[in-house]
């Protein structure tokens, strides 16, 4: 399950419609078995595992790594993917505290790292992915 807060943001924001990113353009991982488009600029959100659980906080922070890919016959310039992970940066930076239409609650979203620049030679893409730490409440619903 992902805070549906988080992709309602991405595809909603006027400056990452601008770079290209709308709701056709942003897929869970395990949601896609091959290059979803062949042109344009595309992300990726691969929720991965929690961790740091105690005995007394039944929650833990989740890691969401999330990809920007672009064909690679059509660029080899990173610059459009770094604007887009930027963008991406700010909106998480104003996510906290807020839920979506699941009425999930996004605590807490932490930058981890970002990739250098990457080939996909399965997608045939070139990429970055930046890592996020993500605390979100379920039992807010």
């Amino acid at each position: 399950m992902i805070p549906l807060i988080i992709y309602e943001k991405l595809t909603t924001d006027a400056a990452l419609t601008l770079l290209g990113i709308t709701a056709g353009k942003v897929f869970e991982l395990q949601s896609v078995d091959e290059r979803p488009l062949n042109s344009g600029y595309f992300v990726i959100l691969n929720w991965q595992e929690s961790s740091l659980f105690t005995n007394a906080v039944k929650r833990a922070p989740r890691a969401l790594t999330v990809w920007v890919h672009t064909p690679l016959d059509r660029t080899r310039d990173y610059r459009t993917i770094d604007r887009i992970l930027n963008r991406i940066d700010a909106i998480f930076a104003d996510i906290e505290q807020q839920k979506g239409a699941d009425g999930v609650r996004v605590t807490c979203i932490t930058r981890q790292g970002r990739s250098g620049n990457l080939v996909d030679e399965g997608w045939k893409t070139i990429a970055r992915n930046a890592t996020y730490s993500v605390l979100y409440d379920e039992s807010s619903v």
